[in-house]
């Protein structure tokens, strides 16, 4: 905005002090560090930085200077442009592009202005920075896979309706072929043409060669997917594509249905054409019976009704869909499964009808709100079947089941946001038993009222010939105000009996309530923020000290990037005596006979980190003994146990082996 007034200098200061205000205000507190396991918060805070990565190396050197010498916040701030100083004035191959225009390539506007015309500038080999370069490929792998399914899984079920995020079982046999599939593309090198890994790959033009530079960026690529790939399998498709689970997907896109129908009735067939026996284990194993033999129907299906993300559609081969997902699945354990059996008689007649059968095809009449069945599908004559009892069953055993618990932590997540303004555990309580309780359930409420009310006078306006209104889809206007009166009028008669009941339990405990809330203590004062505020102005106008902690110090590779050693494995459980000793002789340590005779492997294993940590500690000054977890192995037989070690990882499945 631009002031017509003399003050302007003046306007501008109080509209910067009301933002930094409002800033410093809602800036979120007790944040926990972004892991892998929790969802969303690693890939997205990658997109954040690489975004605006000049602009978080700049408020990184204002926290260092506004805080004090080897303070926590001091300490992270160094931490940080520690990883971000590799090169502080990157030298470009053209004199088209200036230090400033490099630094706004880093900025979401740069950025996006480079994606879209796809072109970046060319940076010398060597000056891109370590940490933005990695970043930047996870940023990519977000945008191109994480993202999309992730969005996927906090979808409403399109066939239950509005507040039903993570009730998509049904489909998650399909999602789980779509996801493979993708998956594979980017393992196959696919993601050296895709435009979201664009930065990255502008970014590997700065990288030097050398093992410290493209060498360990091109296994740094391949370890990712070799480790994420694991993860998939261990935790996605080991649960997606559960045999006592896999009849879910009965309810799933029609075409797919009837697929999983047809498989588990040739099973039944099979079943009946062997001998009789009177052992009730006896078909155990049939699943290698005749499976491989059994013929999918090879057509192509589009999948974008319930799969669709963007303006992409989902068109996949059901053959091949079909023979990923019922690889290592059981016929006979979905035969025998309850739902299975007692509806037996439905998925016999669904296997067998000629066109796909849809159950879930529903249209509202208008002006109502309850949708019918259109049964098309179902048959005709003596055909038609009634599937109203098979889909009422799916609905209410299958659907019902959820494959994430975020609406429960929707709860969670709410204490964890009311309390980002420095509130104190009884405020964000009151708020989160405000919003759940009151906000939550009036919306719903109203809304009822309100479509029942427009109905109403829809039917009379028929009835006098007048057109019609819509039936609102949300509550606004002046009948939100007037329908909150009404239900507050109800919601506090409930809330006057509360006091009272909690009165009689306890006298004072309301006005104690009361009075932590009243309370000022907790809140931060305006006088406070000025002066923080003229501090951090100071600070980035004046001299900065450089400390040493801030300068770069190179890449830190964990065992599998450095093709070492974990020294965690080195137990008697995996046999490891004859492997230690021979590395401690290949190493050149010094041991009596009577310590090579009765030292234990743990005391052994204690010298070859002790002679790594003294190899080491010459150029990583820093280091400390305990921080040595792996070690680059010299002995012959110790080399050999590369190739054991990542088959013990994977067994164990443990992603981070750092």
């Amino acid at each position: 905005t631009m002031s017509m007034s003399g003050d302007d200098d003046d306007d501008e200061d109080d509209d910067v002090v009301d933002l930094t205000n409002t800033l410093l205000s809602g800036a979120p507190t007790n944040l926990q560090d972004p892991v892998f396991s929790r969802w969303g918060t690693v890939l997205a805070a990658a997109g954040v930085l690489v975004h605006n990565y000049m602009v978080v190396f700049f408020i990184a050197k204002m926290v260092k200077e506004t805080n004090k010498s080897g303070s926590y916040a001091w300490q992270l701030a160094c931490a940080m442009i520690s990883l971000m100083n590799n090169k502080s004035e990157p030298e470009f191959s053209g004199p088209v592009f200036s230090l400033d225009e490099f630094i706004d390539s880093f900025t979401a506007d740069g950025a996006t202005e480079y994606e879209n015309n796809e072109s970046l500038p060319t940076i010398e080999a060597g000056n891109s920075p370590i940490f933005y370069t990695a970043l930047c490929f996870l940023d990519g792998f977000n945008k191109a896979f994480v993202e999309k399914h992730y969005n996927w899984q906090l979808q409403d079920n399109p066939i239950l309706g509005k507040n039903t995020s993570g009730q998509m079982v049904c489909y998650l046999l399909e999602r789980a072929y779509i996801m493979n599939s993708e998956l594979k593309k980017l393992e196959n090198g696919g993601w050296r043409d895709m435009p979201e890994f664009l930065l990255f790959r502008s970014a590997m033009e700065g990288i030097a060669e050398g093992d410290d530079g493209t060498s360990y960026f091109k296994k740094f690529v391949d370890t990712f997917f070799e480790r994420y790939r694991l993860s998939f399998e261990l935790h996605v498709l080991a649960n997606w594509l559960n045999e006592n689970t896999f009849h879910y997907g009965l309810g799933g896109t029609p075409a797919v249905a009837k697929e999983i129908a047809r498989w588990i009735v040739d099973f039944e067939r099979i079943v009946a054409s062997m001998p009789e026996s009177d052992d009730d284990d006896s078909d155990d194993g049939l699943v290698d019976d005749d499976q491989s033999e059994f013929e999918f129907s090879d057509v192509t299906v589009n999948l974008s009704k319930y799969h669709k993300m963007g303006s992409e559609e989902i068109e996949v081969n059901l053959r091949k869909l079909m023979r990923f997902v019922t690889t290592n699945v059981d016929r006979n354990v979905v035969s025998k499964q309850t739902f299975v059996i007692e509806h037996m008689d439905h998925i016999r007649r669904l296997a067998g009808t000629e066109g796909v059968v849809d159950m879930w095809n529903h249209e509202a009449p208008e002006g109502s709100r309850k949708r019918k069945i259109i049964e098309t599908t179902w048959g005709h004559g003596n055909e038609y079947h009634d599937y109203k009892p098979f889909a009422r069953a799916i609905w209410q055993q299958i659907m019902i089941h959820a494959h994430h618990q975020q609406r429960c932590e929707l709860f969670v997540q709410m204490c964890n946001l009311v309390s980002q303004a420095g509130m104190t555990e009884a405020r964000r309580s009151s708020r989160a038993l405000i919003v759940s309780i009151l906000i939550r359930t009036f919306n719903a409420w109203g809304l009822e009222r309100r479509q029942e009310t427009v109905r109403k006078e829809n039917a009379e306006r028929i009835a006098r010939g007048e057109k019609t209104k819509p039936v609102p889809a949300r509550l606004w206007g002046s009948h939100k105000a007037d329908l909150f009166g009404q239900y507050l009028e109800g919601f506090f008669k409930k809330v006057d009996a509360a006091k009272v009941e909690l009165k009689e339990k306890d006298a004072d405990a309301y006005d104690r309530v009361v009075k932590r809330m009243k309370s000022n203590d907790k809140k931060a004062s305006a006088e406070e923020r000025r002066a923080l505020i003229t501090q951090y102005k100071s600070n980035m106008s004046g001299n900065w000290t450089h400390y040493k902690a801030e300068e770069a110090r190179g890449i830190e590779k964990t065992a599998l990037m450095q093709g070492g050693v974990l020294f965690r494995l080195l137990t008697m459980k995996h046999n490891m005596m004859d492997h230690v000793e021979a590395e401690i002789k290949a190493r050149g340590i010094k041991m009596s006979a009577a310590q090579r005779r009765d030292f234990s492997i743990a005391e052994k294993r204690s010298l070859i980190r002790k002679n790594e940590f003294q190899a080491r500690v010459v150029e990583e000054k820093e280091l400390k003994e305990a921080q040595v977890t792996y070690f680059k192995p010299k002995s012959s037989l110790m080399k050999g146990f590369i190739n054991r070690q990542a088959a013990i990882l994977k067994a164990e499945s443990d992603i981070d082996n750092s």
